[in-house]
């Protein structure tokens, strides 16, 4: 998922994109099928939105869920 480096983080005290990135994790974990989203970059700045779109992405096609 790329979050590795924040493994010994807590969730609040990093970023918000990843804490985006950590939040789609979390749902993936349960294994669906699909993968609904509501606004996923809301709030994000420019920079932060591109790189998680380029996340939502790569998620989409290795799991090969349905957005």
């Amino acid at each position: 998922m790329g979050l590795w480096d924040s493994r010994d983080e807590l969730a609040r005290n990093i970023a918000y994109g990843r804490q985006r990135q950590l939040e789609i994790a979390r749902a993936l974990a349960t294994s669906p099928r699909l993968l609904v989203l509501d606004e996923p970059s809301s709030g994000l700045n420019p920079r932060e939105s591109e790189d998680l779109m380029e996340f939502i992405r790569r998620i989409i096609a290795e799991e090969r869920l349905t957005t």
